[in-house]
């Protein structure tokens, strides 16, 4: 059985669209729907909301010379282009992997895991499938590739701890806002993110602002702020994606309860010099916080949620930033827009906060909601 059609380095970009900003001035532009101009020197910079909107953004911004003309905004978000910059830039912190035009089907006993990811996915936070002899994608799972443009990128599966790392471009230097290692949660083939606690930055690899400032550069990208997403494996740090945008919640909201501007504060010093000089790094706390996010396990209407007093003794528990909808129908959780619950944690000892996030992870794997389909009696 064959796992992939037509196993290649080519990449390709969508359709193209109108950008709809033709005859527009970048100040008009600042205006559209999904996108915020912040005046930026004689000019202003552009900040997509999500993904999908990054093109648009990157469009403007490279008009107004924030990026290079390197920069093709078509392909900023491509995962396949991404990859392809990455191993030529730094080699050791590409997976080794490849772009497939399609899916015909998955074998169901590779030589090794897989991780399959859409070129694009710009309707969910978590769109990658971890595939093995026990971790077989259902119908659903394969309408939901399909259902996705640009094809696919494949690489071989490596074991490790995610960590974000969030900064601004300004100057020619990569200068860091706010770090964080994650817990995630295998449901079928897909690896639920579930928590994010700060990192120190004296735990990161030497020298890896230099390596992430020349990435974005070969991007073409030498303003601005960028989220990547990386994985610590036992091969060294691997680069997933690189994101030219603010990071979005929760860590904003954690950094507001660390007390630290984090990254919007990184970049508002950024816009002040219009990116034309190098920044200091942020700031770090001095306490830890952390979120924790409890998954549904299927569709139906949520009678209750189990735990509670337990969760509020907990030594590191804030408050609850995402309510569960008792008496509401939920879905099953299937990446970071459909979770059942999120908590904030916050405390000066590391430990303790690790300590309550395994009672949570527990509560989590044992199935804290009581969900009953329409019809069902609880």
């Amino acid at each position: 059985m064959s796992t992939v059609s037509r196993r290649h380095d080519d990449i390709h970009a969508p359709p193209p669209a109108d950008d709809g900003t033709a005859g527009q001035s970048h100040r008009d532009r600042a205006t559209e729907t999904g996108l915020t101009g912040y005046p930026c020197g004689e000019d202003v910079f552009l900040i997509a909301e999500t993904d999908a909107d990054v093109p648009r953004a990157a469009i403007a911004n490279r008009r107004a010379g924030f990026y290079r003309d390197t920069c093709d905004p078509a392909l900023i978000c491509n995962k396949s282009h991404q990859h392809t910059v990455i191993r030529a830039t730094d080699p050791p912190l590409a997976f080794e992997g490849w772009h497939v035009d399609d899916v015909a089907d998955f074998a169901t006993d590779p030589a090794s895991p897989l991780v399959v990811r859409p070129v694009y996915s710009f309707s969910s936070k978590g769109s990658a499938l971890i595939i093995d002899h026990d971790r077989i994608p259902d119908s659903e799972d394969l309408q939901q590739l399909r259902a996705s443009v640009g094809g696919y990128q494949i690489h071989r599966h490596l074991p490790g701890r995610p960590i974000f790392v969030n900064g601004v471009m300004s100057g020619g230097v990569f200068s860091l806002a706010d770090c964080w290692r994650c817990l995630v949660m295998p449901r079928g083939c897909r690896d639920i993110l579930v928590s994010v606690v700060n990192l120190p930055r004296a735990r990161l690899p030497d020298a890896l602002t230099e390596r992430l400032a020349r990435l974005a550069a070969a991007f073409g990208i030498d303003a601005g702020p960028l989220h990547f997403e990386l994985v610590e494996t036992g091969y060294g740090l691997k680069c997933v994606k690189c994101a030219p945008r603010l990071a979005t919640e929760p860590l904003p909201g954690l950094c507001r309860l660390a007390g630290i501007g984090g990254q919007t504060a990184l970049f508002e010093a950024g816009l002040a010099c219009a990116f034309r000089d190098p920044l200091p790094d942020a700031a770090e706390p001095d306490v830890f916080v952390a979120d924790y996010s409890f998954v549904a396990d299927r569709h139906g209407l949520l009678r209750a949620m189990t735990g509670g007093d337990a969760i509020d003794a907990l030594a590191s528990f804030n408050h609850i930033a995402l309510a569960p909808p008792i008496g509401r129908t939920i879905k099953a959780t299937c990446d970071g827009y459909s979770y059942g619950a999120t908590f904030f944690l916050k405390h000066h000892d590391e430990t303790v906060i690790d300590a309550d996030i395994a009672v949570l992870d527990t509560m989590n794997r044992a199935g804290p909601f009581r969900i009953a389909a329409p019809g069902d009696e609880i």
